[in-house]
């Protein structure tokens, strides 16, 4: 079967004949597919010996077929997956993988952004992150300086609640927000929400989280045992990526977070915040969870869930006036995506 010399062919996944056949690869690698706008595979006749794909700017489920393993089918599958990419505009490509993978990737020209005991993330440009926090950098402020990461999906008193708390013991509170699209509120959106709900404090200095900031639901997991251990390794992935380069880019100081009653992932993450930053120099503080008036916890998820009641009035009591006068202004397309 190695003798031949290996077919490279596209393979539409949305057959079922093409998912099995790809299925089969991947398990033998221990690895299992995920969601995948391209996929490729290298054949030696009808055997599929080896495969890699993408989605978005992320390389991921390339596995190549034990008994095919140094023929070098990895530099050809990601030369030909980087030619894909960077014909769709994609510049900066992104590879998470296993830690034994550096010295593979590192050969085709990838960089190692950072790592844990669990995860390496690459990035092929030689000094996007570097790149990322210069620009980052323009916006320090002399003073104490404080951070928050937020999704703001959307905005509500919660959200301006803690920004608040901050800036009442910071010089500077700089907001990073998810750049992530979701499903109601685009990244624009929320920008403009969290800017009209904040135009009255002068402390905070609003940026988008880029590429560095990652969000839950975007990490490639198709390596890692189960989703409990994908959504632990993510959480130190983004802690380490917080403490190397984004705080020292704006230096923050200290770190502020809403407790998390409801939410086990974000529980989860606000444990282990307090575990990893302090030993990199950066106080955390949790703000107890804002509630309305008749005890209920304020929540984006639960504004979310009222607009699909359309309970406007309840929506009302837990988020800014601003925030309601956007929600007001876009209510019949909002009411068309719930």
């Amino acid at each position: 079967m190695m003798n031949c010399l290996p077919e490279l062919r596209s393979l539409p996944l949305s057959l079922p004949a093409v998912q099995k056949q790809v299925d089969e690869l991947l398990g033998q690698a221990g690895l299992r597919r995920e969601a995948l706008d391209y996929y490729a595979g290298l054949f030696c006749g009808e055997q599929l010996i080896a495969g890699g794909g993408y989605s978005g700017n992320t390389m991921k489920c390339i596995a190549v077929l034990p008994e095919a393993e140094g023929l070098g089918l990895i530099n050809q599958l990601v030369t030909h997956l980087r030619q894909q990419m960077q014909s769709s505009g994609i510049d900066n490509i992104f590879v998470f993988t296993k830690p034994r993978n550096l010295a593979v990737f590192q050969n085709l020209a990838f960089t190692a952004v950072a790592a844990t005991d669990d995860v390496l993330f690459l990035e092929s440009e030689k000094r996007g992150i570097a790149r990322f926090c210069q620009a980052l950098a323009k916006a320090k402020q002399p003073g104490c300086s404080s951070g928050i990461v937020m999704n703001c999906n959307p905005f509500t008193l919660g959200h301006l609640a803690l920004i608040e708390a901050a800036a009442a013991v910071s010089d500077t509170v700089h907001v990073l927000l998810l750049q992530t699209e979701q499903p109601l509120f685009s990244f624009a959106a929320r920008w403009q929400m969290l800017e009209a709900g904040t135009a009255h404090l002068a402390k905070v200095k609003m940026h988008a989280g880029g590429p560095y900031s990652i969000a839950a639901g975007l990490f490639p997991a198709y390596f890692l045992k189960s989703a409990g251990v994908a959504a632990a390794v993510q959480i130190d992935l983004d802690l380490t990526l917080f403490t190397r380069y984004l705080a020292p880019a704006l230096a923050i100081s200290r770190r502020f977070a809403g407790e998390e009653p409801l939410d086990a992932l974000t529980a989860q993450y606000n444990e282990r915040m307090q575990q990893i930053l302090p030993a990199a120099g950066i106080a955390v503080e949790i703000i107890p969870r804002q509630r309305t008036q008749d005890g209920s916890i304020i929540s984006a998820s639960r504004v979310r869930a009222l607009l699909t009641q359309s309970d406007w009035d309840d929506i009302a009591l837990m988020v800014p006036s601003s925030t309601m006068r956007y929600l007001n202004q876009h209510r019949q397309e909002l009411m068309a995506c719930v």
